[in-house]
C-alpha cells in the first residue's frame, strides 16, 4: 500500500485547475483519496508511481472483492478501476458500490468516482462500463498527462471519455517509452520493467500449459494479464500477439492459439533484446 500527500492550491473560478508548480489538482479542498484497483503488480507500480509524481495519494486493491470493502470501509474520493480481475471484476464491483450507494440513507449518498482502466479499446467496452456505473474510460497503456487529464475530468463532475488510438505494431515504441521514462523517474521504470522481462518466460511458459492442455480460461487470464502490462511499456508486437492469443482463448479456437503461442517464446526473447539495446543507447548510466 502507499500513500503520498498534495499540496493544496486556490482556484479562482469553480472549475478545478493543475497547479504547474506541484503537478497535483488544484480547486480542491482536500488531497484526493485515490484506489487503484488492480491484479497484476507491475501496473500497480507503475499507476502508483505516476500518481506520486501528480501529488496524489493512493491505495491499491487486488480484486473487486477486496476493492469494494476498502471503498466501504475508507471513503474513497476517486477509483482506478481495471476490467478484468479474479473473483469480482471491475464491472461487477462498479454495480456492486453503486447498488450500495444507492441503499444509503438519503443524504448520504455521495458517489465515488470510478474511472474504468482497461487494455480494450472497442465502443462496446466502453458502453459497458459506463452502464456498470462508471465515471470515465482510461485505455491502458495511459502517460502521466492522460492520467492528469482523466483526474481532472473526474474532479468533480465530467464523465467525457479518453480514448487511445491503437498504433501500427513495433518490437518496442521508443518513442512512447521515452516519453514514460521523461515522465517518471527512468531508473525506477528500468527496475520495473526489468522485473517484467525477467519473469516474461515463466509466464509464458505457463501460457504454453494451459493452452496445449486447453485450459481456456486459464490460459486467456494469463493473455489478457501479460497483453496490459506489455502494452503499458510500448512492446506493441508482443502485446498484438498476445492480444491474439486472448482472442483464441476466449472463442476456444485451438488452431488459432498453437500457431500464435510457437510464436511467442522468440518474441518474447527479442523484445528482451531489443528493450536492453534501447536502455543501454538511451540512458547508459542505469542499472540493468
Amino acid at each position: 500500500m502507499a500513500s503520498v500527500g498534495m499540496e493544496v492550491c486556490t482556484s479562482n473560478g469553480g472549475e478545478p485547475e493543475f497547479s504547474e508548480k506541484t503537478g497535483g489538482l488544484a480547486g480542491t479542498s482536500k488531497p484526493l483519496r485515490i484506489l487503484v484497483a488492480e491484479d497484476h503488480d507491475t501496473n500497480r507500480r507503475l499507476a502508483l508511481l505516476m500518481l506520486e509524481k501528480l501529488g496524489h495519494r493512493a491505495d491499491v486493491a487486488g480484486n473487486g472483492r477486496e476493492t469494494v470493502e476498502a471503498w466501504e470501509k475508507s471513503g474513497y474520493d476517486l477509483i482506478l478501476m481495471d476490467c478484468h480481475m479474479p473473483d469480482m471484476d471491475g464491472l461487477e464491483a462498479t454495480r456492486e458500490i453503486r447498488r450500495r450507494e444507492a441503499a444509503r440513507p438519503p443524504g448520504n449518498r455521495g458517489a465515488v468516482k470510478i474511472v474504468a482502466l482497461t487494455a480494450n479499446v472497442l465502443t462496446i467496452n466502453r458502453e459497458r462500463c459506463l452502464a456498470a456505473g462508471m465515471d470515465d474510460y482510461l485505455t491502458k497503456p495511459f502517460t502521466s498527462a492522460q492520467l492528469r487529464k482523466v483526474l481532472l475530468k473526474a474532479t468533480p463532475t465530467s464523465c467525457v471519455q479518453s480514448e487511445i488510438a491503437p498504433p501500427a505494431a513495433v518490437i518496442l515504441n521508443e518513442a512512447y517509452l521515452a516519453q514514460l521514462c521523461s515522465e517518471l523517474d527512468p531508473q525506477i521504470v528500468a527496475d520495473i520493467m526489468g522485473d517484467f522481462v525477467r519473469d516474461l518466460p515463466e509466464s509464458l511458459a505457463k501460457l504454453k500449459q494451459f493452452t496445449v492442455s486447453r485450459n481456456w480460461p486459464e490460459a486467456e487470464r494469463i493473455a489478457h494479464s501479460l497483453k496490459g502490462v506489455s502494452a503499458t511499456f510500448g512492446f506493441e508486437l508482443l502485446t498484438s500477439k498476445l492480444k491474439g492469443m486472448e482472442q483464441a482463448a476466449e472463442d476456444k479456437d485451438d488452431g488459432t492459439a498453437q500457431g500464435l503461442q510457437a510464436e511467442l517464446e522468440p518474441l518474447g526473447k527479442r523484445v528482451v533484446s531489443a528493450l536492453n539495446q534501447w536502455l543501454k543507447t538511451a540512458y547508459p548510466n542505469i542499472r540493468r
